[in-house]
Order: structure tokens, then C-alpha cells, then sequence
């Protein structure tokens, strides 16, 4: 089942069980693999989302069809028949488009196969259209589509291969992971933290839940609420639930109490009507945008005197064309964005402290506060991104040498002249800039040898003057 997605969502979707004969795997996705890139490596990675979605365990592929998939569960009827939610994010921009005689559509099909071993344990197929009014909302590159099916699975460890597939232009992406299905008993016992859009509670574990899933449990700092489907088994409504959120170096960035409520209304299963029972309860949590930081977030649940801990991976970035795992990522990309000492000071507070700073930060240099993205920090990752890509010498990233720090901040020049003096063994690349009435010609050297062009002395004296004059102009014009 498929809906389209807007800011915030429209549409509830009701899941329907379909014959698969079983669904996805334990937690979100592959295994997360250890370490983190070096500085010339970070901005790759932040840009490419199927990177740091797959890192932090979701399944995930880049070109030529990128998407992004989760795995999440609940109790099922009985504890061995699990209830397994697969959800599936894709850009409008990622599928081929084609005019119809019913408008522009767009094609895709997605295959879901679940294995023990060797033997197929349960599997999903389903093609699916996406409808659009005109070429231009063809382009949309924000999550526009999520996919979602609901299978019940046998407990226990499961590989899994998540197949997608572009019907319009032929081409598709796949990506393959571990997972283990849990065993919900008659409890007490919590599912782990859902990410959602929307959802409302069920009345039984025979019910089928009634969410839109969030696939990449990500929320763009200051455009969403982050919120999240919890149901328990055999909790008390009088039992306390500790649900907190941690940051990646462990310190406690939020925390709440709440409790378990069951369902105000009845429900329709395989044609009978089924009251709200005791042996289900369901929360749903919101967090506005001011109790999220940016940045990786784990979310745990706990009962009193429980030793399990169940734990949700979810990611606060400032586009959703960035993937940001973790503020001072960030922080060192913004050396060319002329907020020096603001941007120290956020680095050099303590850990409580940063994310208000952030926030505080954001909104003085968000240019247009009736959208809910910064455009000025999404232009200037954009440059970096191009700068990473044309300027790239030898080993040093693109937006690291010194064409790449003019680019970034300066933009592209108006003329561009290159000169090569055989007798010398240097190549002069010139750029002029026409500005304010002025004209600056900054000069970049290279020594044919190296392959590496650096701005002479007395170029680097009139860059620095001339990025001066155009910040002062910046910093007079109005918000």
C-alpha cells in the first residue's frame, strides 16, 4: 500500500495483513557498521543519506534508486505469529515518469523476501503507481512516497533482501540484511518505540494497527514532530513507563513518564467486533521541535524492575537532503560560513547546553522564517557538495582547497581564464568577480607537477577583502 507524502502528512493509512506468509527482520536493518569517516570524507557522507541511513541499521541504497527501508513489530494474536510492519520511503525524483492517459504516473515494484538459512520463510511482491499533477512534483526530491505492508512472522533470526524496482525505466536497487523477529508473551512487556507520522491505538493483538509509519524515523529540525507509537502487553494502566532519549556520547538529551492506555473504541477483526482489552496498551508520543536536538538520537522504553531496554534509532536533521548523525559534524563543515564565533561558542558548550545554542544559531541565520528550512545553511551545503566535486586535487577533498573556499563562499566567478607558461611549469587560473562596482581577479597557481592550485599571496589579501565587503553587505540587508 502506498501513500503520498506532505508536510505534515494528510492521510492515515490502515494496514491491511497480506499473504506473504511472514514479514521482516528484528530491529530496523543490517547490523550498523563501526567507525566514522575522516574530515574529507564527512561531506560525502552526510550527502549521501543511504550511507548514514544504513550505518545507523536501516536498509538503504543510493543511485541509480535510492529508498530507504525499516523493519518494526508488534505482538501478534499469539507469541509465535509476530506482527512485522515494512516500510518503505522513496523520493518522487528517484522513479522515471511517464504521461498516461490517466496524467503522469510513475511505476515502481517492491520484493520483500524473508529466509532461515536456505529455506524462504515468507515473501512479498506488490507493484504500485504513483500519480502526480505536473512534471515539476515528478522532481521533488523530500520523501513524497512511502510504501508499507503488514506480515506476521515466526520469532526468531531472519535474513532479508529488499528488492525495488523502476517499471518506467527498467532499473532497480536491492539491499540484503540480518534481522531478529521478536517473541511477544503475555507480558509485561513493551514493543519497541514505532516511529510514525500518525497512529491509533488497537483493541486487541488481533487487531491490525491503523499507522503511517515514519521509514527513516527522521524529522527535518524545525518542520516536524517527531512521534512515536508505543504499545505494551500486560502493563498496568497504573505502571510507569520511563521513555528517554540519548545522545550519541550517552548523555540524556530528554525524558518523560507516561502510561499505558487501551483503546476507547471497539474494533472490527475477521468480521466480529472486539472490544478494548487490558492486555493491550498503546501511547502515543509527540516531541515538538523544540525538544529535539540535531542530530542521532536513541530512544529507549523501560519498565520498573525490567531488565530489557528496547532501543529506536532516530535522526533530527536540517534538510532532508542531509543526513546529520551528529552536531559537531556539522559544526566542521561551517568553517567557510562566517559565523565563526557563534559557531564556537556552540562547540565549546557543554553538552546540556548545545542543542538551545543550535537552535538559537538556526534561527538567526535562517533568512525566511515562514519555511521550515534554513535556506542559507542549505545553499551553502549545496556549494560544498559542488565544490567537493569540481575542485577535488589529488588526495584533499574538492571543498578543502583554496578554489573550493572561494567557491563556497563567494559563489561562481563572473569569467574564467586559464594560462599555461611551459618555460615555468605553472598553470594561472584567473578568476574575476564583478562586484559592488568593483572588479576582483584572484589568481590560482600550480605547479604542473603537483596538480594542486593554490591563491598567490596577494590573492589571498584581496579574497579576504572582498568576502569582508559582501558580508557586511549581507549582515545590513533584512531578515
Amino acid at each position: 500500500m502506498t501513500r503520498r507524502r506532505w508536510l505534515p502528512p494528510r492521510a492515515l493509512l490502515a494496514l491491511a495483513a497480506v499473504a506473504c506468509g511472514g514479514a521482516a527482520g528484528g530491529g530496523t536493518g543490517p547490523s550498523p557498521r563501526p567507525g566514522s569517516p575522516d574530515p574529507s570524507a564527512l561531506l560525502p557522507k552526510l550527502s549521501d543519506p543511504a550511507f548514514v541511513y544504513r550505518d545507523l541499521g536501516f536498509f538503504a541504497k543510493g543511485e541509480p534508486l535510492p529508498f530507504v527501508a525499516s523493519l518494526r513489530y508488534l505482538a501478534g494474536p499469539t507469541p509465535d505469529s509476530t506482527l512485522g510492519i515494512f516500510a518503505l520511503s522513496l523520493s518522487n525524483r528517484a522513479l522515471s515518469f511517464r504521461r498516461s492517459a490517466d496524467g503522469i504516473e510513475g511505476r515502481y515494484r517492491v520484493e520483500v523476501v524473508f529466509r532461515r538459512g536456505a529455506e524462504i520463510v515468507s515473501q512479498l511482491a506488490s507493484d504500485q503507481i504513483v500519480r502526480v499533477g505536473t512534471m515539476g512534483e515528478a522532481r521533488r526530491a523530500d520523501e513524497s512516497i512511502i510504501f508499507q505492508h503488514v506480515c506476521y512472522l515466526p520469532p526468531g533470526e531472519l535474513s532479508a533482501a529488499v528488492i525495488v524496482r523502476d517499471r518506467n525505466r527498467l532499473t532497480s536497487n536491492r539491499d540484503d540484511g540480518a534481522t531478529v523477529v521478536p517473541r511477544f508473551g503475555a507480558g509485561p512487556q513493551l514493543a519497541a518505540l514505532l516511529p510514525v507520522y500518525q497512529g491509533t491505538a488497537r483493541a486487541s493483538r488481533a487487531a491490525l494497527p491503523t499507522v503511517l509509519v515514519n521509514p527513516r524515523a527522521t524529522s527535518p529540525q524545525g518542520a516536524d514532530t517527531l512521534a512515536f507509537y508505543l504499545e505494551g502487553y500486560g502493563v498496568s494502566p497504573a505502571t510507569p513507563v520511563v521513555v528517554r532519549a540519548l545522545r550519541t556520547d550517552g548523555g540524556e538529551a530528554w525524558r518523560d513518564t507516561l502510561h499505558l492506555q487501551g483503546a476507547q473504541v471497539a474494533a472490527v477483526v475477521g468480521g466480529d467486533t472486539v472490544q478494548g482489552s487490558p492486555e493491550i496498551g498503546v501511547a502515543l508520543l509527540r516531541l515538538g521541535p523544540d525538544q529535539l536536538q540535531l542530530g542521532e538520537l536513541r530512544f529507549e522504553a523501560t519498565l520498573p524492575e525490567s531488565p530489557d531496554t528496547l532501543r529506536t534509532t532516530a535522526l533530527v536533521t536540517f534538510s532532508e537532503q542531509w543526513a546529520v548523525t551528529n552536531l559537531d559534524d556539522v559544526l566542521s563543515l561551517l568553517r567557510y560560513f562566517g559565523r565563526d564565533q557563534e559557531v564556537g561558542r556552540i562547540r565549546a558548550a557543554p553538552a546540556a547546553q548545545r542543542a538551545e545554542l543550535w537552535r538559537a544559531f538556526w534561527r538567526q541565520t535562517d533568512p525566511d522564517t515562514t519555511t521550515p528550512e534554513n535556506e542559507a545553511l542549505v545553499a551553502y551545503f549545496r556549494r560544498i557538495e559542488i565544490a567537493n566535486i569540481r575542485f577535488q586535487e589529488e588526495a584533499e577533498a574538492g571543498w578543502l582547497t583554496d578554489r573550493g573556499e572561494v567557491y563556497v563562499t563567494l559563489g561562481d566567478p563572473d569569467m574564467i581564464e586559464r594560462s599555461d607558461d611551459m618555460q615555468s611549469n605553472r598553470t594561472v587560473i584567473r578568476w574575476t568577480y564583478l562586484s559592488g562596482g568593483e572588479t576582483v581577479v584572484l589568481y590560482f597557481v600550480n605547479d604542473l607537477s603537483l596538480q594542486r592550485w593554490r591563491l598567490s599571496f596577494s590573492s589571498r589579501v584581496e579574497y579576504q577583502r572582498l568576502l569582508s565587503r559582501v558580508r557586511q553587505r549581507e549582515d545590513r540587508q533584512p531578515s
